[in-house]
Parts: structure tokens; sequence; C-alpha cells
């Protein structure tokens, strides 16, 4: 059986939100716990969020770990493919990674499973809106060694290029906003609780 790991990838200083992303609210929830539960829905295991300072702890405190398990970014300096790294090695023996951005605060039913269940059909699943790439994006395990080699030290995007190019991805066309979602200021957080908040979807 096929087991996909899911990592919520929060490891950023969000400095223009003023306050951890991590923490913030969708709806009932914050924005972890909620991407959390929506990993957890797609049937990810292990589920992980990676985290780094200055919020690190914060995070860990407000939001104790229940289902899913915090990975220690120690260098997130050099940039979201750190993070990723750091959700592979713990990772462990799973099939394949697939990872979320905590500023997407949530996802509609059925958009990580749909994105997990490509991974059968190429090395590489991409969630898209309206054209638009975005996350989940799913790595099967065969990527693991690139995505710690040199092609990637600057970023998974030169990967995706050269796997897009050769027809090894599998593109998943969602009717979710949330897959291109992208949170960083506290007006955005503003629209986003007008908007719904995440309730009932992404």
């Amino acid at each position: 059986m096929t087991r996909i790991a899911g990592a919520v990838l929060a490891a950023g200083a969000s400095r223009r939100m003023g306050a951890p992303k991590a923490l913030l609210r969708a709806g009932a929830q914050t924005f972890l716990e909620r991407l959390v539960a929506d990993l957890a829905a797609g049937g990810c295991t292990p589920r992980l969020a990676v985290v780094a300072a200055p919020w690190a702890e914060t995070i860990r405190a407000a939001c104790p770990a229940a289902g899913f398990a915090y990975v220690l970014n120690p260098d997130p300096a050099r940039g979201q493919i750190s993070s990723l790294r750091c959700a592979l090695e713990a990772a462990g023996s799973a099939d394949g990674l697939l990872v979320v951005t905590v500023d997407q605060a949530a996802l509609a039913p059925g958009t990580v499973a749909q994105v997990a269940a490509a991974l059968s059909r190429a090395p590489l699943a991409v969630a898209r809106h309206r054209g638009a790439p975005g996350h989940p994006t799913a790595f099967g395990r065969e990527l693991f060694a690139a995505l710690r080699g040199p092609e990637c030290d600057g970023g998974a995007r030169a990967l995706v290029a050269r796997l897009s190019e050769a027809g090894r991805v599998a593109w998943v066309e969602l009717d979710d906003p949330g897959v291109v979602r992208n949170l960083n200021t506290p007006e955005d957080h503003r629209a986003f609780l007008r908007a719904g908040g995440g309730a009932g979807g992404g």
C-alpha cells in the first residue's frame, strides 16, 4: 500500500504578517490545525509541521501536536527548500511527500486526496487552479535524492521545470482557490475572514 507523508511548511519569519501564520484563524481552527486536518482527510501519514525560529516555540506552546509531529528547520534562511528537505528527512520510509504552505490557510475537501492519488501516474503531482500552479505538490520517492541534490539548492522549480518538459508531471486542475492562496499581510487575513475564512471549504 502506498504511503504518502504530508507536511505543512510553516518556517517563515512572518515579517509582513507580524505574527506566526500557523496560529492565525481559519474558521474555528488555526491555519496549522486546519491544514493538518486537510492532510489527514487526504490520507497522508505521517503528518508533519516544519517550523523555525523566531516562532517555533510560540507555535508549539499554542498548538500542541495532535495527530502530527513538529520538525524544526535549523536554517530557514536557506529558503523553502530547506523546509522541504527537513520534511523529507522526517518522512522516513514514506513512498512520497505531499507539501502545503501554511499561508494557504485551508483547502477544499478532496484537494489533498486528488493530488496524492495523482502520484500513481507520475513522479510529481502539482495542483492547479484556473491554470495557475500551486500547492499541494506531491513528490514520489524517486525524486527525493534530486530534491536533496544541487539541482534544487535554489528551490524545487528547476526540478519541476525539467520534469514538466519531459512530460512527467501530473497536473491536477482543481476548483479550489486555496491551491493558489498566499496570505502574507494582516489585510490579506482580514479579506480571507470576510470571504468566509475557510469555513466549510477552501
